[in-house]
């Protein structure tokens, strides 16, 4: 496939994001690969519509970029914006294999209702990348704020903050 600016290049449920997911120095949308001449491959192994099919009930919201585990792969952490009740709809943390896959792939059912804007960072000063997400449901009395920290090798830990 070969695009011109500002063509539309497919569809997702996904909130965009831009990376390099097969580590060839090319950076392309979340589902694609870059060819390195303006053209881009459709990666079925990159896109969320497919990974997702099984959580009946999941909407998708925001995601992150990150390398979470440290193996020099770009990992994809993505929340939800569902009913707390929906059984298939919480966090995702989808870990990359380097050529334009994910070699793995954790449920956070901890992590569940209307997610916001997920936050990357290091809360803790270790060096490590932790995550931050509100989430609320519409339910008295358990609205969240979830910050876990992340322990090495892409564990994160229980939440610490919730509010």
């Amino acid at each position: 496939m070969t695009f011109s600016a500002g063509q539309l290049i497919g569809e997702s449920s996904a909130f965009p994001a831009i990376g390099d997911f097969n580590n060839d120095g090319l950076l392309e949308p979340f589902g694609f690969l870059n060819l390195g001449d303006w053209t881009f491959n459709i990666a079925p192994s990159l896109a969320l519509d497919l990974i997702v099919a099984g959580y009946q009930g999941r909407i998708n919201r925001d995601n992150r970029v990150l390398d979470l585990d440290g193996d020099g792969n770009l990992d994809v952490v993505w929340n939800v914006y569902s009913d707390a009740n929906v059984t298939g709809s919480f966090t995702l943390i989808l870990f990359g294999d380097g050529a334009g896959g994910f070699s793995r792939v954790e449920e956070r059912p901890d992590i569940i209702g209307f997610g916001e804007t997920i936050v990357a960072a290091d809360f803790n000063n270790d060096g490590l990348v932790d995550i931050y997400s509100p989430v609320y449901t519409h339910l008295l009395g358990v609205d969240s704020a979830y910050l876990l920290l992340n322990e090495g090798g892409g564990v994160l830990g229980d939440n610490v903050a919730e509010v």
